[in-house]
């Protein structure tokens, strides 16, 4: 079986409301119309059925890199994106920042 990337970007996140506070974020899955393709996975697809993720379902890997100390939790996984949680590792205030996204299905 091999994976393949099918998005990568980075997403900003809200700073945490107190010390161990965690912070959400809804991440949706970006694409264009009759150019999307999947090499490997699912071919060239011109004009996606419904949603970004259309034909891979919620059946995907999400790696995720946050720019600073935080535990990752990735909830909700469908065709039109997923839940990003973070919270901070060592009990402080988690601040405004970013996280890179790499989704592999």
């Amino acid at each position: 079986m091999s994976l393949s990337v099918l998005y990568s970007g980075t997403v900003a996140n809200a700073a945490g409301d107190g010390a161990g506070g965690s912070v959400s974020v809804a991440v949706s899955v970006p694409y264009t119309p009759g150019s999307v393709q999947y090499p490997g996975v699912l071919g060239q697809i011109p004009n996606p059925p419904s949603g970004p993720l259309a034909g891979v379902g919620s059946n995907y890997a999400v790696i995720v890199n946050p720019s600073q100390a935080a535990m990752i939790n990735v909830t909700g996984q469908s065709s039109s994106g997923f839940t990003v949680t973070l919270t901070p590792s060592d009990g402080v205030t988690l601040a405004a920042g970013t996280f890179n996204v790499v989704v592999l299905g």
